[in-house]
């Protein structure tokens, strides 16, 4: 007499449905590294001052007091002449130009990420010093009348360089007259403090110091 083991289907049941989930559980994304979030941020960041920057330029070109340059690295120069700013060895500002640097300054406003450094120049009239002086003044006078207008202070900064860079030929008076100028240096602003205003030594020297330098060719 033959005999065999009762057959029971539940554990082949329970393993067909146990087959079964598995097969139907998707599988949950990985998580983003810190790197790769970073990255992320990183490239929205610069997407947002690409924007930012184009629509700046565009705008304050419609100034016909102002001339913009763009360089490689995404940074653009806007230029103002100082001949139109000051009047002879004065680090005060012309009122005439106040409509130049309203527009200056509501267009800066408006793009947030974009920061600011000004930067005064002269002619090679005069003693290098005192040139590097009124330079600085004159760069501190147009931060001062940015921010006044509603610019953050956090994202200007001045500095003076004298009669060290021209952009023409000092043996002619139309020469000097252009290189007696205010450039603005347009960047990305970093929140981390690195587009905090920096005054350069020589913005503490005193108003007479300034005034007393010999550039004479902005009559």
């Amino acid at each position: 007499m033959s005999s065999h083991t009762p057959f029971h289907p539940l554990p082949i049941l329970a393993l067909l449905l146990t087959l079964g989930a598995c097969a139907t559980v998707p599988e949950q994304p990985a998580e983003p590294s810190a790197e790769t979030i970073a990255e992320m941020q990183a490239a929205q960041q610069h997407t947002a001052w690409v924007e930012q920057r184009n629509q700046a330029i565009q705008q304050l070109r419609q100034s016909p007091h102002l001339s913009v340059t763009e360089h490689q690295n995404g940074d653009f120069v806007v230029q103002v002449r100082s001949g139109d700013i000051f009047r002879t060895s004065s680090t005060k500002i012309n009122p005439k130009m106040r409509p130049v640097f309203e527009h200056i300054a509501s267009t800066l406003g408006a793009h947030p990420r974009l920061a600011v450094l000004v930067i005064g120049h002269t002619d090679n009239v005069g003693n290098p010093q005192q040139n590097l002086t009124l330079s600085t003044r004159r760069a501190e006078s147009v931060h001062d009348a940015l921010v006044s207008l509603g610019l953050d202070e956090s994202r200007v900064s001045f500095e003076g360089r004298g009669d060290a860079e021209p952009i023409a030929p000092n043996a002619s008076r139309e020469g000097r007259a252009v290189n007696r100028r205010v450039d603005l240096l347009i960047s990305v602003y970093q929140p981390d403090g690195t587009g905090h205003a920096q005054h350069d030594e020589h913005a503490e020297t005193a108003d007479d110091a300034a005034e007393a330098t010999t550039e004479t060719d902005n009559e």
